[in-house]
């Protein structure tokens, strides 16, 4: 009886148990999977959210590329250029006509813009007309900025988001304008709604609109609408109606739905939305999307899913339940006879363990103290080791790092004995020597550095031993070619007697070269300074020259001996000028026209009108070149180059010779541009003019290129044209090449790089009269003769002048004489500079039209800072008639540009 009451009290508590577990277990379980059910909801409509989030992007990268291609083809259509660079509106909408109907069928509204580069409007479309300006934006000012398309949306007061692009149109390298389009995104809606399936609304903050010019947009709702919701207006939807509970998520604060979703039930269905912003590039929020999905039959097959797990629960529970309730019986009566013969096991394993574990803790003392001991020894042994090997690893490092400092170093270095032989070398020594490092060991340096049996008279090394002080000399070594800066440190014991010596050996050749080419630059660029002002002040003089020459030929009888004599005035002022450019050009300052050229036929011209030049006792032979590629040149600096090198070629052979001109097309490889400094590798064209004079020797090869260096007697050279031909060469990115021999002659070979295709050459055709006019001219320049000179010109034209002798007077002038046409001004004067005069003049007298003229040339103004920026140009020295015609063009021109004023 007391075993069966011992069985109940166990079974009682187990089964109770048991039932309490199965059932915190099926709590948790339904629980689990409401909770569960809830966020799979609420997941979907995240879901939906980030599908809108995602494809936003996505559709509006693909208008955007749309447009853009279509933009290019019109900004590449050479018409299209043509028609904006003339600024021909006419012809502008017919070019962008075909393209503006093919975006007026696809969209409701469009905005074709034409901005020149300042942003100002040139040109609008509209569509549908009169919907109003539109204003530059931030999309606009990015285009600016960096130069590049840009685009992005923009949401117009009215309630119409337009996807914007700004496309920058560029005219030979430089921005000319901008193609300015926008149009609508009416279909955005309807777009997301076929993608996701969901109703979508397109809302923004009143705020952002007008709400006069929301209501009278064509297409707009009705005036009720702008009430329904507290801050937001519906700008458009997939769907006309707008359920409550997506009315009352509108209406919530907007930082509350900003991104946000919700699940709700209507009528017994389940509803979910949410919002999705729509930003600008700047990520300024200008409108919302909210979208809403029927959630409904999700949530019955959630249903009906956890009504199937919660069956299937309940019947396992209750199989489990009964089935162990029958087992546990028969479970508890073994186990009652197991635990009574445990319990006697037990005792007897406990007995025998105490004595185990006696004889247990007696062995281990003994191990404890035989190890301790031993680890006492090893621990000794091991610091005694570990030291060794530091010691072992800090030499080895030590030496490591010597010698890769030794060998790292650049000079050549070796280490000697008192006896000049070397101990140790490094790298450098060994490739400077062109041995291996240890070869160098043992032997003398003598030996190895010259081949001889004694020291070099000039080495330091040997100065050193005698003093044991260090020496640094300079050492021409003739068989390398080379110049070297060595020096010897003494190595000296505690004494002070000097027991080793290093040597060190550093090649200096380059830099020796480099000196001599840096002095050489710096004499070329003061020269060139110099020649650029001498110009400026010569040009000043040629100009009054020139011009005073042309009004007394136009006066005199055409053949009276005045006339003539006037004339030879006249020649000499343009041989003059064309020195002046000798002098620019040998300066590298002279502003070169460069254009595709023919040497052959350039060179064939020229010698049809050098045969007197030369001399009938010079035999000349030209050998043109087959196929000879075109070279980009300045025509006239190409026949100077020419007659300078013939004259020259003339002067070597008194007494008679063959002089021969050759050209050919050439590839110049990488080697032979290395060993020509400036020179590049690729296809060329040589120009090669040969004599069979006197020749030079190397000392005059080395200087010929020099300014004011000449091998002609007093009066007979300038020293100028070969230094002349240098500067005119390098100008045009070639190389010139000198092969000369006492006694063999001379040849000059000029390499030019290949261009393009030659221009054909221009007709010239001159015009009878000069160009007449009545305009009022005022001109600015402190030469009074060429003032005087310049007026009386364009008074006999028929035109009205004022002068002015500096910027002070041109503007009392201007007070006096307000309606003046153009301003003709020197750049350079006392008091200020033509440029700062024409600003201050152009902004009291709007339209006014300017010509720029300087004894200096471009070149030399922009150095000073004086930056045109395209305006007219004239250089001096300069002809009446030159004058006269481009005052008429620079009148006429800017008419037409301007035809306002």
């Amino acid at each position: 009886m007391d075993h069966l009451d011992h069985k109940s009290r166990i079974r009682g508590p187990i089964m109770l148990l048991l039932g309490l577990t199965l059932l915190f277990s099926a709590m948790v379980t339904i629980f689990t999977f409401h909770h569960i059910h809830r966020l799979h909801v609420a997941r979907e409509a995240e879901q939906r959210q980030q599908a809108i989030q995602t494809l936003l992007p996505t559709l509006l990268a693909q208008n955007v590329s749309l447009l853009e291609a279509q933009l290019n083809t019109l900004t590449t259509c050479p018409l299209f250029l043509q028609a904006w660079r003339a600024g021909d509106r006419e012809d502008l909408l017919d070019r962008i006509s075909p393209s503006f109907n093919d975006f007026k069928a696809r969209y409701q509204f469009i905005n074709f813009s034409l901005r020149q580069a300042d942003q100002t409007l040139f040109l609008q479309l509209q569509h549908p007309r009169g919907h109003g300006d539109y204003p530059a934006g931030s999309i606009l000012a990015r285009a600016v900025a960096t130069g590049t398309p840009a685009h992005g949306l923009e949401l117009d007061r009215s309630g119409i988001i337009f996807l914007r692009l700004v496309h920058p149109l560029y005219l030979d390298d430089q921005l000319a304008g901008f193609l300015d389009f926008s149009r609508d995104l009416h279909g955005l809606t309807a777009t997301i709604h076929r993608t996701v399936g969901s109703d979508i609304w397109l809302l923004t903050a009143k705020e952002n609109l007008d709400r006069e010019r929301w209501r009278q947009r064509p297409g707009a709702a009705d005036e009720d609408e702008w009430e329904r919701f507290s801050r937001e207006v519906i700008l458009t939807s997939t769907t006309n109606e707008t359920p409550p509970a997506l009315t009352a998520f509108i209406d919530q604060p907007h930082q509350i739905h900003l991104g946000g979703t919700f699940t709700t039930t209507i009528q017994g269905w389940t509803v979910q939305g949410g919002q999705v912003p729509l930003r600008d590039q700047e990520g300024q929020e200008i409108a919302e999307l909210f979208f809403l999905d029927d959630a409904s039959a999700l949530v019955t097959s959630l249903s009906r899913l956890r009504l199937l797990f919660l069956s299937a629960t309940g019947v396992t529970a209750g199989g489990v339940f009964l089935l162990l309730f029958l087992i546990l019986g028969r479970t508890q009566n073994r186990l009652t006879d197991r635990h009574r013969s445990l319990l006697s096991e037990i005792e007897t394993r406990q007995r025998a363990e105490g004595e185990l574990r006696q004889l247990k803790e007696d062995l281990e003392r003994q191990v404890a103290n035989r190890t301790r001991s031993i680890n006492e020894t090893n621990q000794a042994l091991q610091r005694e080791i570990e030291q060794r090997q530091e010691i072992e690893e800090e030499l080895r490092d030590a030496k490591e790092e010597w010698e890769r400092t030794f060998d790292a170093m650049e000079d050549s270095v070796i280490i000697l004995d008192l006896n000049l032989r070397i101990i140790r070398a490094n790298r450098a020594a060994g490739d400077f020597l062109g041995l291996p490092a240890a070869e160098l060991v043992g032997r003398q340096c003598h030996q190895l550095y010259r081949d001889a049996s004694e020291p070099c008279p000039d080495c330091p090394v040997v100065a050193t031993i005698g003093d044991c002080r260090k020496r640094t000399t300079e050492i021409e070594h003739c068989q390398l070619d080379k110049t070297l800066l060595a020096s010897a440190w003494p190595i000296s014991d505690g004494d002070g007697s000097c027991r080793r010596l290093v040597h060190v050996a550093r090649d200096i050749t380059e830099q020796k070269k480099f000196a001599t080419k840096l002095q050489q630059t710096r004499k070329m660029e003061a020269i060139g300074t110099l020649a650029a002002g001498v110009a400026h002040d010569f040009n000043n003089i040629l100009t009054g020259v020139l011009g005073y020459g042309e009004l007394i030929l136009r006066e005199a009888a055409a053949d009276s001996a005045v006339a003539k004599d006037i004339g030879q005035i006249v020649e000499l002022g343009r041989r003059g000028a064309a020195l002046t450019r000798q002098l620019l050009a040998f300066s590298r300052q002279q502003t070169v026209e460069m254009r595709p050229l023919d040497l052959n036929e350039l060179t064939a011209n020229l010698m049809k009108s050098s045969g007197r030049l030369i001399g009938e006792d010079i035999e000349i032979k030209f050998n043109p070149g087959p196929n000879l590629a075109p070279v980009k040149a300045d025509p006239m600096q190409m026949d100077q180059v020419i007659l300078n090198l013939v004259v020259n070629a003339r002067d070597a052979m008194p007494t008679g010779g063959t002089l021969t001109i050759e050209t050919a097309n050439v590839e110049i490889d990488a080697a032979q541009a290395e060993r020509h400094p400036g020179m590049k590798p690729g296809p060329h064209v040589i120009l090669a003019i040969s004599d069979t004079g006197i020749g030079m020797d190397r000392e005059v090869r080395e200087h010929i290129f020099e300014p004011f260096f000449t091998t002609k007697g007093v009066g007979q050279g300038t020293g100028l044209g070969l230094a002349t031909v240098y500067g005119i060469i390098q100008q045009h990115q070639g190389s010139i090449w000198v092969y000369s021999e006492v006694g063999q002659g001379t040849e000059f070979k000029i390499f030019l790089p290949v261009t393009g295709t030659p221009d054909m050459p221009a007709q010239i055709t001159r015009e009878p009269d000069l160009p007449r006019g009545q305009e009022t001219i005022m001109v600015a320049e402190d030469e009074e003769i060429l003032a005087s000179m310049i007026g009386r010109t364009l008074e006999n034209l028929g035109y009205t002048v004022l002068t002015a002798r500096d910027p002070a007077e041109a503007e009392l002038q201007l007070e006096a004489r307000p309606a003046i046409d153009l301003l003709l001004t020197d750049m350079v004067m006392p008091g200020g500079n033509g440029m700062e005069l024409y600003r201050r003049l152009a902004a009291r007298r709007p339209g006014l039209k300017v010509l720029f003229m300087s004894g200096y040339n471009q070149a030399a103004l922009e150095q000073k800072t004086m930056d045109f920026a395209g305006l007219p140009f004239i250089q001096k020295p300069f002809t009446a008639g030159e004058i006269a015609r481009l005052v008429r063009h620079v009148l006429d021109q800017q008419n037409r540009l301007n035809p306002g004023n």
